[in-house]
């Protein structure tokens, strides 16, 4: 079961200042949700206000009204909150669900509140006299003690059945809430019990209920003594009654056991136990029975220690279960797992972790501070939500040129979602290969990690597909900030899919001196509603770097008028030789871009993509990091060296398709070069002096362009032969 601590202080709402739509009690609900543990959920501060409609357990109207304190007819008002089934846990004071004053209608037209099989305890509404609260569902929350609703003018049904009362609370309940004359309190049933059929004791149960409770039997027991009671039938109901309360009656349903119960001590080191009757489903184990006991390590792969019944060692099997038939009345049953690191290596940088399997990848997150590497592959397998993110993790974690493939994780509720969930602090995650990833989440999702803090990821590659309902998804990382946090020599494939701010390799980038360089990305881009970018998604805080970055995805789709090719909403970042295939289908149409400093980036061609000197001239280290298949082959854009070379892309991408490239050699370029001597656009200078100016005439002899760049943009000349001149040497090129 779920175990959510629910703390709620619901305080008069605010609505918060956006575009709008509005949404009234957001300040509220966001306060409600974190009261039960989801702090995932958008920040009503800095979020899109339509993230909240019918999510979250919260309905708003159909369509916007316009509220008497406003002039405005673009509100949205909250209908109901819908917990029901939720296991939601309260742990602490008193849930506090009040209206605000009688001129701000932001809880109007609540009209239903459903927190029924829970496990709730003390909870106020108070409505003044505005709200339209209707129903107020509370069954099946057995740890229920109290329950106040007042100036509720409207309420009409209250119902605390299966909450296991006793007959005065239930009558201090009735007291406390302002039902309407004709509504209905719903309470006479209380839940279900099981007992011996030999020895049904109700003695806590009448001590519990008050002196002068009387029970009454739904068939006459075969014997009594006392509050006990002998049956000779599997099923009764029990009627409970007391005179100081003479309008209330409870009632229970009894399953009773034929044979002699069993009792079990459970002895539980990082660890839970649970027992299942096999023999009969659903029902207290009696000798005779035949038992499943499953033990689960508390949180992840722990290493376990040992299983005992009754202090004799026993053996789990590989679901780490154990079945057996009850021989005895009462049982000792223990299971003990420990959290030391199960592989070798000490975690030093002398010495570091060495991970074989997904046991010990799992166990990384026991000691967030460590050194660790990739000794194999790795193959997760993963199933229900899948792999549960590191988080905090401020090591170092080197993948050594290994692939963890099958990354899984369907968490669409959860934010900081990755292999990685946060990594801050200056931590390092470099030349890793992440694989055949499925990746569902809220918001911060990214292949190598949901959220970077101060920290570098270098030299990995991702591929998969990352979907995220609310915001900031990326390749690589969905989030990265702080002024030291860089992102280099990485690049993705697969798809990426945000409702704002997904990116090919980073969704959201900020903060001075947070850097993005020389990564790419073949990537699917899709903003379902606001921007996104090909290499980045946004960038709206500081002046980070995004730098020798290539968009080369087939499309970045949707959004509105800020999704661009390199970077999608822009505030002022600093952005220098960066690139995009032309061919990049940009909300559904292509377009030329010259500025490779602009968020668009300068076109290249399909060719040019597939040439080495396009990265060389910008930086790329083709001697020790990246390297470039043989230019007939199906992949022919750079790979990282350090990565198993199976496990980097082999197949033809359909957008931008391998084959010989016959105008430029592949070769590392000795000496001063011009090329490629034929150009639709971009000209490129191998091995200038910094400060060497190139200049570049026409046939007649006239001087067009002079600069320093390496790289030189043509698409504004007419087709025809041109003479470039650089340093001592002079070349005659065509534009076609």
């Amino acid at each position: 079961m779920k175990k959510l601590t629910l703390i709620m202080l619901l305080a008069c709402v605010t609505v918060i200042v956006h575009a709008g739509p509005y949404y009234t009690g957001l300040n509220q609900l966001d306060k409600l949700l974190k009261a039960v543990g989801d702090t995932e959920h958008p920040d009503p501060e800095n979020s899109d206000n339509d993230a909240w409609r019918n999510n979250f357990g919260f309905t708003f109207t159909t369509d916007k009204v316009k509220p008497t304190w406003s002039e405005d007819e673009n509100f949205y008002m909250l209908l109901t909150i819908e917990w029901g089934g939720l296991d939601y846990v309260q742990t602490d004071s008193r849930i506090s669900l009040e209206h605000a004053a009688a001129e701000k209608e932001d809880l109007s037209q609540l009209h239903l509140i459903d927190f029924s099989n829970n496990q709730l305890r003390d909870i106020f509404i108070d409505g003044k006299d505005v709200i339209a609260l209707n129903t107020v569902d509370l069954s099946n929350n057995p740890t229920l003690e109290a329950l106040e609703i007042i100036n509720c003018p409207n309420l009409s049904y209250v119902d605390v059945e299966g909450c296991d009362l006793t007959i005065p609370a239930i009558a201090d309940i009735r007291d406390m809430i302002s039902l309407k004359e004709d509504g209905t309190f719903q309470y006479e049933f209380q839940g279900n019990k099981q007992a011996p059929m030999a020895a049904v004791d109700l003695n806590q149960v009448i001590t519990a209920n008050g002196p002068g409770t009387v029970a009454d039997w739904s068939v006459e027991p075969v014997s009594v003594s006392g509050n006990v009671y002998e049956f000779d039938q599997s099923e009764v109901e029990l009627t409970l009654s007391n005179a100081e309360y003479p309008y209330i009656e409870i009632t229970y349903h009894f399953d009773l056991l034929a044979g002699t119960p069993v009792s079990f001590n459970l002895d539980e080191t990082l660890c839970s136990i649970t027992i299942e009757n096999i023999t009969n489903p659903g029902i207290i184990p009696v000798i005779g029975d035949e038992v499943k006991i499953k033990v689960r390590p508390s949180s992840g792969y722990y290493n376990f220690i040992s299983f005992e019944i009754d202090n004799t060692a026993e053996s789990l099997d590989s679901n780490n279960e154990y079945i057996f038939e009850l021989t005895e009345d009462e049982y000792t049953i223990a299971a003990e797992y420990d959290d030391s690191y199960s592989g070798t290596g000490e975690g030093t940088l002398a010495s570091p972790y060495q991970i074989s399997n997904q046991l010990q990848l799992n166990q990384v997150r026991y000691d967030l501070n460590a050194y660790y590497e990739l000794a194999n592959n790795i193959t997760l397998e993963l199933s229900g939500e899948g792999w549960e993110a590191i988080q905090d993790f401020e090591g170092d974690f080197d993948g050594k040129g290994k692939t963890i493939s099958g990354l899984m994780i369907n968490r669409p509720s959860s934010k900081n979602v990755g292999l990685f969930g946060i990594v801050k602090n200056g931590a390092e995650i470099k030349n890793l290969t992440v694989l055949a990833s499925s990746i569902s989440a809220k918001e911060q999702a990214g292949g190598i990690a949901g959220r970077i803090e101060n920290s570098t990821i270098k030299e990995c590659y991702f591929h998969g597909t990352i979907e995220c309902s609310g915001n900031d998804a990326g390749g690589i990382a969905g989030y990265v900030s702080g002024g030291s946090s860089l992102i280099e020599n990485c690049y993705t494939s697969g798809s990426v899919t945000a409702n704002d701010r997904p990116g090919g390799v980073i969704g959201l980038l900020r903060d001075d001196n947070a850097e993005v360089r020389k990564c790419y990305s073949t990537s699917e881009v899709l903003v379902t509603q606001h921007s996104g970018g090909g290499v980045v998604g946004s960038y709206n805080a500081g002046a980070p770097k995004v730098t020798a970055c290539f968009a080369l995805n087939p499309s970045v789709g949707d959004g509105n008028n800020d999704t661009k090719r390199i970077i999608g909403y822009d505030k002022g970042s600093v952005k220098s030789n960066n690139y995009a295939l032309n061919t990049l289908s940009l909300k559904g149409s292509t377009i030329s871009e010259s500025d490779a400093s602009n968020s668009n980036g300068a076109d290249i061609t399909s060719t040019e993509a597939r040439t080495k000197a396009t990265y060389v001239n910008v930086g790329w280290d083709f001697d020790n990091v990246w390297t470039m298949r043989d230019t007939n082959a199906d992949y022919p854009l750079p790979i990282l060296k350090g990565l198993s070379a199976e496990d980097q892309p082999l197949n033809t991408l359909v957008h931008l398709p391998g084959g010989p490239i016959t105008d430029v050699t592949n070769d590392a370029v000795q000496g001063l070069k011009v090329y490629p001597r034929q150009t639709n656009d971009l000209l490129y200078i191998q091995n200038k002096e910094v400060n060497s100016v190139v200049t570049v005439f026409n046939l007649s002899g006239v001087k067009l362009m002079s600069s320093k760049e390496p790289v030189l943009n043509l698409s504004t000349y007419t087709n025809g032969i041109y003479f470039v001149q650089v340093e001592d040497l002079v070349v005659k090129i065509v534009k076609n």
